[in-house]
Formats: structure tokens, C-alpha cells, sequence
């Protein structure tokens, strides 16, 4: 029952959790003051494995702004990107390879340090979906990678004990990405 009503607010566009972001508002005041939590809650390994589509990779890749992302870790609040409440979800991928040149098409003009956050799907709390490559916040898809299902996380990366590995991104001084170290 629980996994057709997700379904419904998906297909409806909207996040499968009781809120639904509007295109100019960033995660409400009562997402932003829940605390992250490293246990996984009531939830087993298999129920969350059932929250996520098929085929959902077992280890997926999320690049991080380093400021947004230790803000979240300091103040012990969940992380959104930035774009969340436009886009309804986090972007990943499954192919840590292919970040490069997505950061190069939507990410070169932001002026921030990065990292690579792999996740551990199997734990991590949110539900994962298999879709089409979607825009980031106002920048079309148009010109970026091959057109797979790439996984999208709808609800915050959590709990931090998801995270198996966080990777400094490398850039040029023009802000080209050139490299995900150890990736």
C-alpha cells in the first residue's frame, strides 16, 4: 500500500514524504530542524532495499558542495543541495566516471570546493528511483550525459552512516573539474 501511494505522488511529481517543496522555498523549518540520526530507525536492510527501484545500485555517487555539506554535518541538520526544493530530489548517479563531465555542465560557474560522497544504497533511509536524466535547478540536461536512468534520492542523505567514502573533487583555476581523486 505504502510503495502504490509513493508511486501516486511520483507520478504526480511530487516527494513521496508529506511535503511537497515549492520552486522557491528550501526545505521547511521542520526538515531543517530534524536531527540526523546514524541509526537507520525501524527500518531493515530489506524494507529500505524494497523503498528503492529495481536495479538501484548498490553504491551510488552525490557531489557535495563542500560548505552546504559541512553545514549540514555541523549542525547536526539533514542535507539538501541547494536545489532541492526546485528539483524535488537529489541527483546521483551510478557511475562515479561519468561526474566529471556532468560537474563541467552544471556546476562549472559555482564557486565552492567539492566533494564525491559515495553511498551505500543498502543503508541509506531515503527512497531511491531510476530515472531519466533531470535538469539541476535551471540548467537544462541539454548538452550533458547519455541519456540512462540515473538515480534520484527523494528525501535528505541519510543516515550519515550511508556515506562509505568522501572524495576530494579536483579543479583547474578556471573552476574546469579535472578529477575525482581516487574514483
Amino acid at each position: 500500500m505504502w510503495r502504490k501511494s509513493v508511486a501516486r505522488s511520483l507520478q504526480r511529481n511530487a516527494s513521496p514524504f508529506c511535503f511537497t517543496p515549492s520552486p522557491d522555498a528550501g526545505p521547511s523549518q521542520s526538515q531543517k530542524s530534524r536531527r540526523i540520526s546514524d541509526s537507520p530507525g525501524a527500518r531493515t536492510i530489506s524494507q529500505r532495499k524494497y523503498m528503492h527501484d529495481p536495479g538501484t545500485p548498490d553504491l551510488i555517487y552525490h557531489v557535495v558542495q563542500v560548505s552546504v555539506w559541512s553545514k549540514a554535518a555541523e549542525t547536526g541538520t539533514e542535507y539538501f543541495p541547494p536545489t532541492y526544493a526546485q528539483d524535488g530530489f537529489i541527483h546521483a548517479t551510478h557511475d562515479g566516471r561519468l561526474l566529471v563531465d556532468v560537474l563541467n555542465h552544471f556546476y562549472k560557474d559555482v564557486k565552492d570546493d567539492f566533494l564525491c560522497l559515495e553511498l551505500d544504497s543498502k543503508t541509506l533511509t531515503s527512497p531511491v528511483k531510476m530515472e531519466a536524466p533531470a535538469p539541476v535547478g535551471d540548467k537544462s540536461v541539454e548538452g550533458g550525459p547519455a541519456p540512462v536512468a540515473f538515480p534520484h534520492i527523494y528525501g535528505p542523505i541519510s543516515p550519515l552512516s550511508c556515506v562509505t567514502r568522501k572524495l576530494p573533487v579536483l579543479r583547474s583555476d578556471d573552476g574546469t573539474f579535472l578529477r575525482i581523486e581516487d574514483l
